[in-house]
């Protein structure tokens, strides 16, 4: 049947097929909840969309015949950095794989309305769902919203929107400060320092400042200042990008409090901005941070 074109109501149906009104109704209502048709009250059922996936190639069949679905999973990564963002894309890969299906990844390099435009292109590219790594930031993308409104699959990386129905995996930010403070202070370390930035950054940020504040009192040590980044908002996305003025906070705070004897960084990126070697700085300070 064409687009707009009209189909039989759920009693014509039932006639025609000699199955019954509930059976013919199940039918329809299916056909609209996959995007098939449309219908309207008074008026009755109407094509809306022919869009029904391809099942003739070899490895859809076999997919089809193995239980797994065959498709594409569209993936928005804001970046990726060290081995782990490396890892992480092989294991989805692998996994994608083992079920039918390809994955498609694009990037947003930390501009949110990039991020718009990747979720369109792949929606574009008629994927089966999303794997997202939403941007930093206080506000939430409006094409992630609108995935989630229209029951769009999707999985959220290393971020959560608190109080938006969507699954996501991420790192126990809160326990993981709470574990390296504990570290340190199996180590003698009394007076620890912290660098970070706002909380407004990121909900991930917010869980690890809280995690190191708690942790702190938990302990029974006396708080340190903490050194909060005055970022450009702009985005390294290589794994060699320096920001020298991010550097010049950490050494001015190094050097204001001598008696530091411990520090956490909240992002690996910011340890990599000291201009010291690894040797040169543990040999000054006992520092550690979360990848």
């Amino acid at each position: 049947l064409d687009i707009g074109a009209q189909i039989p109501t759920a009693s014509e149906l039932a006639g025609t097929y000699n199955v019954s009104l509930i059976t013919a109704n199940t039918a329809l209502n299916s056909l609209k909840e996959d995007g098939y048709i449309e219908r309207v009250k008074g008026h009755g059922n109407f094509v809306i969309s022919r869009d029904i996936p391809e099942t003739d190639s070899p490895a859809a069949e076999q997919a089809q015949e193995s239980g797994k679905g065959a498709g594409t999973i569209g993936v928005i990564m804001e970046h990726v950095s060290s081995c782990f963002g490396l890892d992480y894309l092989y294991a989805l890969d692998e996994a994608a794989h083992k079920r039918g299906y390809h994955i498609l990844i694009r990037f947003s390099y930390g501009s949110r309305q990039r991020e718009n435009e990747e979720i369109l292109y792949l929606k574009q590219q008629k994927v089966r769902g999303f794997v997202c790594m939403p941007c930093h930031g206080t506000y939430y993308s409006t094409e992630i919203l609108r995935l989630v409104l229209e029951k769009v699959p999707v999985v959220l990386f290393d971020k959560q929107m608190k109080g938006i129905p969507v699954s996501s995996v991420r790192t126990d930010n809160h326990g993981a400060i709470a574990l390296l403070v504990s570290w340190l202070v199996s180590r003698g370390r009394k007076k620890i320092g912290y660098v970070t930035v706002d909380d407004a950054y990121t909900s991930s940020v917010k869980a690890r400042n809280r995690g190191f504040r708690e942790s702190i009192q938990r302990n029974g040590l006396k708080k340190m200042p903490e050194c909060m980044l005055k970022t450009k908002n702009k985005f390294g996305i290589y794994s060699d990008s320096i920001d020298l003025d991010e550097g010049r906070q950490i050494m001015e705070y190094l050097d204001k409090y001598p008696d530091m004897d411990g520090i956490i960084f909240e992002e690996y990126g910011f340890l990599r901005q000291v201009p010291l070697t690894r040797s040169q700085l543990l040999k000054r300070i006992d520092a550690c941070c979360i990848d």
